[in-house]
């Protein structure tokens, strides 16, 4: 049982890094019991194939290549069950300067000559920008407006 579970786990990993959690959930819908879950999971983790602070990193970065925002990151750590104090210590790097940089460059990808000020804040607004952050930066951009 034990192997087979390892088995299906490598297959997984294969495709895609997850979470111990997702690990963990993805062994209980196959119907596993807790405790080879448990023992699996311990395994994964002693082999540095399941890794949760690395999952967090690299979901940060692909973040910041995607242009998205803090909050956004954080929601999707939340909910790929990340535990909090590996989500806060990525989330460190997602200071107010360097958001409002992806911001700017997003805004200068996305929006087209005339776009208003309503449709800037909504694009910041679905991509996890902070209220500061997108208050600052439509500050910036249009100055007539505020």
């Amino acid at each position: 049982m034990l192997n087979e579970a390892l088995k299906e786990c490598v297959k997984w990993l294969k495709t895609a890094d997850l979470t111990e959690a997702e690990i963990a959930d993805r062994l209980a819908t196959k119907g596993y019991d807790s405790n080879v879950i448990a023992s699996v999971v311990e395994q994964l983790k002693n082999r540095t194939w399941v890794n949760d602070q690395r999952v967090a990193e690299r979901q940060a970065e692909i973040a910041k290549q995607k242009l998205v925002g803090r909050l956004k990151v954080e929601q999707t750590l939340e909910k790929r069950q990340v535990a909090e104090d590996k989500r806060e210590s990525v989330l460190e790097d997602f200071d107010d300067a360097s958001e409002a940089q992806r911001a700017h460059n997003l805004l200068d990808q996305r929006l087209k000559e005339g776009d208003g000020i309503a449709k800037a804040a909504r694009l910041l607004g679905s991509r996890g920008f902070t209220e500061e952050v997108i208050r600052s930066v439509l500050e910036s951009r249009y100055p007539d407006d505020f």
